[in-house]
């Protein structure tokens, strides 16, 4: 198995290809040779005559039906035997030749050479091919030619093969009577063929399974990843492609995770030395007059809150959280609720009950932030939780003026605030740069429209499975 999987793709598939042709080459010969087809079936003219009568006896094997006209390839004989045969059908019938067809399907017909006293047995083909009979089964040399020496007597005795019989009514129309085809021979054919499938289907099963597991395991791991969730190194296994890709993968992680946490050291760094000298300037301040000191201590708290949110936006990007399954109805109307004690007016309407699968602290975070800025800047908040398309939609609508359509994208990016944001001295532009951060990372998006009164903010995630 690992000798297989350590192969190439390419080596891979052309093994499985190969396989599979040999496998099917044995199957069809072992068909073959256990159960061979039929040897064609055998009819005196007496049995075709009974059955153009409309006779059943014991001719099943021959099928009757009545036409208004013949094809136009029995409308004249074109070999000798056809004609005998014809004959032959007339008089065990009791009605002239001139009512009686005979079309050989290319298929051999035993045929008495008479000449003198002698009579020898051959077997005579629609063309006019005469062959000694080969006691083993196959033709031996080839004789002569009927049609080349017409002195010759013959008297046809059985058909053998495909042929097509016709006997004229009073009517005008003509009764055929044509060979069953060999249905048993096809049955035991088609139960050979699937327990062929039954015992290489599992095999080829097996086979493509242990192809796509590493690839399987790869997109899994590259998704979880996209997801900012923890991914554990991926197993170096599978051909030699995977193997590759599975280390490149792996290296990757590592590399981002070291990139992550050496800036957010950098960060707590630059924190701590932007907080020293604003903590001196506030004691320094404590000596300055109440004109000077209240609008510098205003803008040293500012500072201070700046510092805070900017590490505050960079772990939380940076570090997951353990995912779990979780109502998201249910962490909404938290958000709500926790909007509505603050004395916001916001409503909520649920159509269906729907689960995902998130870190329930930052989605409550993210709720939160929708919807006080709907109902800050809104005057009120609703909300409604659907199903769309596999995901789960929460729609946050509020009846302020909205944005305009340049800012509805632009207001997603780190520190920028809008004009209608701009005229309040609160916030540094990174709660919605937060929000989006949480619903991507969570497999999701976040979008702004406007309406034709308020904005409205859409919030997909994906649904967990059942």
């Amino acid at each position: 198995m690992k000798s297989f999987q350590s192969l190439s793709l390419g080596m891979q598939v052309f093994t499985i290809v190969l396989i599979t042709f040999v496998a099917a080459q044995a199957l069809t010969i072992s068909a073959i040779v256990i159960a061979p087809p039929p040897p064609s079936s055998m009819f005196t003219y007496a049995q075709v005559a009974s059955a153009l009568k409309g006779d059943a006896g014991d001719f099943a094997r021959l099928r009757r039906r009545t036409v208004r006209k013949l094809p136009a390839d029995m409308q004249l004989p074109n070999h000798p035997a056809e004609i005998t045969g014809a004959t032959r059908v007339a008089e065990a019938l009791g009605v002239g030749a001139g009512n009686v067809r005979l079309r050989l399907r290319s298929s051999p017909v035993l045929v008495i050479l008479t000449s003198g006293r002698a009579r020898s047995s051959y077997w005579s083909t629609a063309d006019g091919r005469v062959g000694r009979v080969d006691p083993k089964g196959g033709s031996a040399e080839f004789v002569f030619h009927l049609t080349a020496e017409p002195h010759r007597r013959i008297r046809t005795e059985t058909i053998r093969g495909q042929f097509v019989a016709a006997l004229k009514r009073p009517d005008g129309q003509w009764e055929i009577v044509t060979p069953n085809p060999e249905y048993e021979w096809v049955r035991r054919l088609a139960i050979w063929v699937a327990g062929g499938l039954v015992i290489i289907g599992p095999l080829a099963f097996w086979f493509s399974r242990s192809i796509s597991a590493p690839l399987r395991r790869l997109a899994s791991g590259a998704d979880r990843l996209g997801r900012a969730q923890q991914v554990n190194p991926l197993e170096i296994s599978g051909s030699s492609e995977i193997v590759v890709a599975a280390r490149a993968f792996n290296a990757m992680q590592t590399r981002i995770a070291r990139f992550v946490s050496d800036r957010v050291g950098m960060m707590g760094a630059i924190s701590h030395d932007l907080r020293t000298p604003l903590q001196r300037m506030r004691f320094k301040l404590e000596k300055a007059s109440p004109a000077m000191r209240e609008p510098l201590l205003s803008d040293i708290q500012q500072m201070e809150r700046m510092i805070d949110s900017v590490i505050t936006f960079i772990r939380e990007d940076s570090q997951s959280s353990p995912r779990r399954r979780v109502d998201l109805g249910s962490l909404v109307a938290c958000a709500v609720d926790d909007a509505t004690a603050a004395g916001a007016e916001v409503s909520m309407s649920l159509d269906a009950a729907l689960a995902v699968e998130a870190d329930p602290v930052a989605l409550q975070r993210l709720f939160q932030n929708l919807i006080s800025n709907a109902a800050k800047y809104g005057g009120r908040a609703e909300v409604s939780i659907e199903r769309r398309a596999g995901e789960a939609c929460v729609t946050i609508d509020d009846e302020g003026p909205g944005l305009p359509a340049s800012e509805l994208e632009a207001v997603f990016a780190p520190f920028y605030r809008s004009s209608t944001a701009s005229a309040s001295s609160e916030g540094i532009g990174l709660g919605l740069a937060i929000a989006r951060s949480i619903a991507r990372s969570h497999g999701g998006d976040i979008l702004l429209q406007n309406r034709a009164r308020g904005l409205r903010a859409i919030v997909t995630l994906p649904v967990a499975d059942d």
